[in-house]
């Protein structure tokens, strides 16, 4: 026992150390960050997480939204530590207003970690509307200008100018506010308009400033009549003042005017007095616009209408006249500043002298009382017109007080029913050719690469390309309707419509599925029954089609015509074919079984075989087909009549 003892005594030194006492517990790792969640607003750059710790650490960040930008949007963070320290993070500012951005930073000790979620709030939605230049000053012949938009939301925009006829209504964002109106035919005083934009951010002024005109050149004031009566003569001068009937050339200015004593024939206008030659397109004048010109009396043309020549002339004023609902005109405030067209049907006729009825359209009506029969016209003419009750008429309203207007101008009507005779007359020759000019818009340019004259290279896109030749007489309309020819002939130089010199319109480049359109819109209802005749002369050369389709639209559906028998060739249905040049006059007739609004009648490209010797063309072909107007001194223009 002794022995035990002293070993014992002798250990207990070994257990507890030289005096030092017991040894220290080892330290566990630890770390601690602050804030758990991290929450900064949109504009902020950086962010610190607190670090507590009593180890080394590393940092992980994962779950990054949005993820595509993540690169550009979080520009870094520290990586690693020890001990205590931060995490510091960069990112730029947010300027998205709808997207908040996220991530989750992970502090990593030992087999241990904290996560740290970060967010980075929207930026909040500002509304920004900025105009470019809210104020301009333009001259007095000057009809258009253009305002910059600079917008985060919609805008609309409004004015009470009076002098103002057009003008962009509203936008989704950034664009462009475009303002057109008429010359200032004021000689004391210029003019100002206000056009107000607004948005959510509120709103914004424009103003145009229009100088004032310079004075006027003497000249005889006198009605299209009296032009017509008065001598050819290059010393004269004569004011006119009439509607636009007929806008011959945009670029040249030609056109045809008319007031309540007859019609005349304008050529080349000069934008002004000492104006430009060429430039009359920019002044913006349409058909329907009231014109003001200055010229000399020149000689009367030829053709079916004899119509004396202004010549030697300038542009001085117009009134742009627009064309309005009869609700929207009663929504417009009183007045007799501006011009509108409007169009209904005519009932409750309480006076038939001076022109007091009722006209009205989709529900909407105004009491028209006082009409006269066209600009210049006197009061008291309205009986000889002839307009009966149910009347499709359009007319100048100049003034309105309420529900009624007065001095109201007489454009056109159509009396319920079609009459037997000429419904649509269409006249191609040289004669008619110098009067109407539909080199212009049938072809649209001065000649072709292969120096035909007055072509129209087009650019193979289905559709009429807006080229067209209205009648000589009645609401006819003749249009050339392509498919889509991209795939056939990308270069485009088979597709070129033409007017030759003897005037006869034509068509190169066709393919099958094209079609010649005749349209007839009388105005009024084309009851269903009505018997129509359709002549025409279709001239093909050897290397144009040969074979065609005429028929007419009836409802919804193209129904063939009455005395052209539906044949086969090759597969392909026609009911007329064409040998080279050959100048046959075809007459068909149909009676329709729909009421309809308008009649159309066309003349397609049936068959893939040429005029000549029927070889197989496949795609585009190379000759011209056209329609002949004369032959043998006969008239034999095509033409729509109604039988019955």
């Amino acid at each position: 026992m002794k022995r035990r003892g002293l070993l014992l005594m002798l250990a207990l030194p070994l257990l507890f150390g030289c005096g030092d006492g017991p040894d220290k517990p080892v330290e566990l790792p630890k770390l601690s960050a602050e804030p758990a969640e991290l929450v900064v607003s949109a504009d902020k750059t950086s962010a610190v997480i607190t670090v507590k710790s009593n180890t080394q650490w590393r940092v992980s960040c994962f779950d990054v939204s949005p993820t595509l930008d993540k690169d550009r949007w979080l520009s870094g963070y520290t990586k690693n530590g020890e001990n205590d320290g931060s995490v510091e993070i960069t990112f730029t500012p947010n300027l998205s207003t709808e997207v908040t951005r996220t991530a989750t930073f992970r502090l990593i000790y030992g087999e241990r970690s904290v996560d740290v979620h970060f967010s980075q709030s929207p930026a909040e939605f500002v509304a920004v509307l900025e105009i470019s230049q809210p104020e301009v000053s333009v001259s007095w012949d000057e009809t258009l200008v253009s305002f910059s938009v600079s917008a985060n939301t919609p805008w609309t925009v409004s004015t009470d100018s009076d002098w103002i006829h057009s003008f962009t209504q509203s936008g989704p964002g950034d664009g462009e506010i475009v303002v057109g109106f008429d010359r200032n035919s004021d000689t004391a005083s210029s003019r100002s308009a206000t056009l107000t934009v607004t948005s959510a951010a509120g709103t914004k002024q424009l103003t145009i400033v229009q100088g004032m005109a310079p004075e006027r050149e003497e000249a005889e004031e006198v009605s299209i009549a009296a032009f017509m009566a008065a001598p050819e003569s290059d010393q004269t001068l004569y004011r006119l003042t009439g509607m636009v009937e007929r806008l011959i050339s945009a670029t040249y200015g030609s056109m045809r005017i008319k007031d309540n004593s007859g019609s005349a024939m304008v050529y080349c206008l000069l934008t002004g007095r000492n104006g430009e030659d060429g430039a009359f397109e920019r002044l913006g004048v349409q058909v329907g616009d009231c014109i003001t010109v200055v010229g000399k009396r020149g000689p009367t043309l030829g053709g079916p209408e004899a119509l004396p020549e202004m010549v030697g002339g300038y542009y001085e004023s117009h009134k742009a006249v627009r064309t309005v609902s009869i609700a929207d005109f009663l929504q417009r405030p009183d007045g007799n500043a501006t011009w509108f067209r409007l169009s209904g049907e005519v009932s409750d006729i309480s006076d038939s002298q001076n022109g007091s009825f009722v006209l009205s359209d989709n529900g909407a009506s105004v009491h028209v009382n006082g009409m006269v029969s066209g600009l210049g016209g006197a009061a008291g003419s309205y009986a000889g017109l002839g307009i009966v009750t149910g009347a499709k008429l359009t007319l100048i309203a100049t003034q309105k007080a309420g529900s009624t207007t007065s001095d109201a101008v007489y454009v056109s009507h159509a009396n319920p029913g079609l009459s037997p005779g000429i419904a649509a007359r269409w006249a191609f020759d040289n004669a008619t050719n110098a009067e109407v000019h539909f080199d212009r818009t049938w072809s649209g340019s001065d000649i072709d690469a292969d120096g035909h004259i007055d072509a129209f290279g087009y650019d193979n896109s289905a559709g009429d390309g807006g080229r067209y030749i209205d009648a000589v007489e009645g609401p006819g309309r003749l249009t050339y309707v392509q498919i889509d020819k991209k795939s056939s002939d990308a270069s485009g130089t088979l597709a070129a419509r033409l007017v030759f010199y003897t005037a006869q319109p034509a068509v190169k480049g066709s393919a099958t599925g094209d079609y010649f359109l005749f349209t007839f819109n009388p105005g009024v209802q084309i009851p269903a029954g009505t018997k129509f005749r359709f002549s025409f002369c279709l001239r093909p050369e050897a290397s144009a089609p040969g074979y065609y389709m005429v028929e007419y639209l009836d409802g919804t559906q193209w129904s063939n015509v009455t005395g052209l028998a539906i044949q086969d060739k090759g597969g392909y249905s026609y009911n007329l074919a064409r040998a080279t040049s050959e100048q046959t006059l075809t007459t068909c007739q149909f009676m329709t079984a729909s009421n309809m609004e308008s009649l159309q009648i066309r003349i397609s490209i049936a068959a893939p075989y040429t005029a000549g010797g029927n070889a197989f063309n496949g795609s585009l072909a190379s000759g011209a087909v056209r329609f002949r107007g004369v032959v043998s001194g006969k008239d034999l223009s095509p033409v729509i009549s109604v039988v019955e």
